[in-house]
C-alpha cells in the first residue's frame, strides 16, 4: 500500500522564499491553459493501445485521447527510447512519437525521484537532465512534467527542503536548455490534505505551471481539497493526474451500480471544481495481472471491459465536451474471457464476504491515535480500514467493548512482527502476525485467547520495537 503520512508542520517563511526564487527564474514560454477539460489516458502501452503490438487498449475501443501518461525516473530515463517492463506493463514512449495515430497527442510524464534527490541537487544527474530535455524537444508536443509526483506521500520519502531544491534545479536546468514545450506539474496524493504540510513542499509560484493530485477511492468532497484551494489562490490550472476506481473489477462488477457509486461522485467532483480542473488522466489498466500491483486490490479499471460503463463513458465525453483527438464509431465488441462465468461467481462470493457483520468492530468506527487514518480498500470489509499504525503514539481505540475471552484481528501488512494490545491503558498482549505480502488487498487474521472485562477500553497500540500493520476489524468474542 502507498503509506501516507501527514506531517503537521508549518512553514511561515515559505511565501517570502517562494517569491524570491520565483523572480530569479527566466521562463522560455508561458503555459497554455485549455478552455475545456482534456482527457489523458495511461499508463502503459497495453492500457492505452492504438499500436500494432498493443491493440486491445483504450484507444482501440474509444479513440485517441488528447494525451497519454508515461513514467520514467531521472536516474535512468527508462522507457523513453527503449522498451522496459518493471512489473506495470510495457513502456516505450518513443512509440507514441513515431506513430501517426498519436501525432499532436500530448504527454503527461511522471518523473520519479525516489532516492535521487541528493544526486539531483549535487548535479550528478545533470547529464540525464540534458538527455531529458533533448527527448522532450524531439517529442514535438506538449509534455506535462510531474516532478516527484505525490511529493508528500510517505512511501516516496521526500524530505521537503531537498525536494524543493531538486524541483527547482530540474526546472531551471530545462529552462536554461530552452525546453519550450514543457510545463511543470506539482502533484500531491490528494488524501487528507493539510495545507501547511503541502506548502512545505512548494517550490515557488514561478516553478509551478499546474497543480495536481491523484483520485482513487477518495472522498469526492475532500479529494485534493487544499490543492484546489491553493490553485485558485495562485491562479494555476489543475490536473487530476491519476484517476482509477481502485478495487473495482469493471469486467466482473455490476456496471450500473459502479457508475452510481464511483463514476457519478467523481464526475460531480469535477463539475464542482470545473473552474480549476482542466486535465483528467484516467488509468485504464488490468492492474491485478501486473506483478507490481498484484495482490494489492487495485482491480481492473478497463472501461472497455464493461458494456454499460463503456456506453455511459462515451455519452459523458460527448455531453461534457471533453477534448479528445478521435472517437471510434461503431466501437468494437469486447470479447469476454472463456472463464468469465466462473470468475464472476467467485467475485460475487468474495464480495458477499465483505459485507460487515454485527460481530465485527470496524476499524474505521474506532478512535484513531497519532498518525492512524482511514484508508479505502475494496478488499476490506465495508471498503475501509485504518492504516499508518507504524510509529510511537499511533493506535486505534475501541471504547467500552463487551466482555470477551477471544479476540480476532483482521489485518494487512508487508511486514511480520508484533503489535501491542492495551486494556484500559495498560499493554496486556503482544499480537504476533505474519506478513500478508502487501498493505492492502490481502488480509489475514490474528486470533488469541484474552481476558477483557466488560466495558473495557481496548487499544491496538504501536510501541518501540513493534511492526507496522493496517487494521480492517476486530471481533470481541466469548467461546
Amino acid at each position: 500500500m502507498k503509506h501516507y503520512l501527514i506531517a503537521l508542520l508549518s512553514c511561515s517563511l515559505l511565501s517570502a522564499c517562494s517569491t524570491t526564487v520565483s523572480e530569479s527564474l527566466q521562463r522560455v514560454s508561458d503555459p497554455d491553459i485549455p478552455t475545456n477539460i482534456r482527457l489523458f489516458v495511461g499508463q502503459d502501452l497495453g492500457s492505452v493501445g492504438g499500436l500494432e503490438e498493443y491493440n486491445q487498449g483504450y484507444v482501440d475501443y474509444f479513440g485517441v485521447p488528447a494525451g497519454v501518461t508515461i513514467y520514467t525516473s531521472l536516474e535512468s530515463l527508462e522507457g523513453l527510447t527503449s522498451k522496459v517492463n518493471y512489473g506495470a506493463g510495457d513502456s516505450h514512449a518513443d512509440l507514441y512519437l513515431t506513430s501517426s495515430s498519436f501525432d499532436d497527442v500530448d504527454i503527461a510524464m511522471g518523473l520519479n525521484l525516489v532516492n535521487q534527490l541528493d544526486k539531483v541537487n549535487s548535479g550528478q544527474l545533470d547529464q540525464n537532465l540534458a538527455a531529458l530535455s533533448d527527448w522532450i524537444k524531439r517529442s514535438n508536443r506538449k509534455v506535462y512534467l510531474r516532478i516527484g509526483y505525490e511529493y508528500e506521500g510517505a512511501w516516496n520519502g521526500y524530505e521537503p527542503e531537498a525536494y524543493k531544491q531538486a524541483y527547482r534545479h530540474i526546472v531551471s536546468t530545462l529552462e536554461k536548455a530552452q525546453t519550450s514545450n514543457v510545463e511543470y506539474v506539482w502533484q500531491s496524493s490528494g488524501y487528507e490534505e493539510d495545507r501547511d504540510n503541502l506548502l512545505r513542499y512548494y517550490p515557488g509560484d514561478g516553478y509551478v505551471d499546474w497543480m495536481s493530485y491523484s483520485y482513487f477511492n477518495h472522498d469526492p468532497k475532500e479529494a485534493g481539497k487544499e490543492t484546489l484551494q491553493l490553485a485558485r489562490e495562485k491562479n494555476k490550472p489543475v490536473m487530476i493526474a491519476e484517476v482509477t476506481p481502485r478495487g473495482a473489477d469493471l469486467l466482473l462488477d455490476d456496471g450500473e451500480e459502479l457508475w452510481k457509486t464511483w463514476f457519478v461522485p467523481f464526475l460531480a467532483h469535477i463539475k464542482d471544481n470545473q473552474d480549476s480542473i482542466k486535465i483528467v488522466a484516467y488509468i485504464n489498466a488490468l492492474w491485478d495481472e501486473q506483478p507490481m500491483w498484484e495482490g494489492q486490490g487495485w482491480g481492473d479499471s478497463r472501461l472497455q471491459a464493461n458494456l454499460y460503463l463503456a456506453t455511459k463513458w462515451r455519452r459523458t465525453l460527448k455531453r461534457e465536451g471533453w477534448e479528445v483527438k478521435t472517437t471510434v464509431a461503431p466501437p468494437p465488441i469486447f470479447i469476454l474471457p472463456d472463464d468469465y462465468e466462473e470468475r464472476k461467481q467467485a467475485r460475487n462470493k468474495n464480495q458477499e464476504a465483505l459485507i460487515p457483520d454485527e460481530k465485527q468492530s470496524q476499524a474505521e468506527d474506532a478512535i484513531p491515535k497519532g498518525n492512524a487514518r482511514i484508508y479505502p480498500d475494496s478488499a476490506a470489509v465495508g471498503g475501509q480500514g485504518i492504516a499508518y499504525i507504524y510509529q510511537e503514539g499511533d493506535g486505534l481505540l475501541f471504547k467500552e467493548v463487551t466482555q470477551s475471552n477471544y479476540l480476532i484481528v483482521r489485518y494487512a501488512s508487508e511486514r511480520s512482527g508484533t503489535i501491542g494490545l492495551a486494556v484500559n491503558g495498560i499493554r496486556k498482549y503482544d499480537l504476533q502476525f505474519e506478513s500478508t505480502g502487501s498493505w492492502v488487498g490481502n488480509y489475514n487474521t490474528i486470533e488469541l485467547m484474552v481476558d477483557i472485562p466488560n466495558k473495557s477500553d481496548v487499544e491496538i497500540i504501536w510501541n518501540d520495537g513493534d511492526s507496522a500493520l493496517n487494521i480492517d476489524y476486530l471481533v470481541f468474542d466469548r467461546r
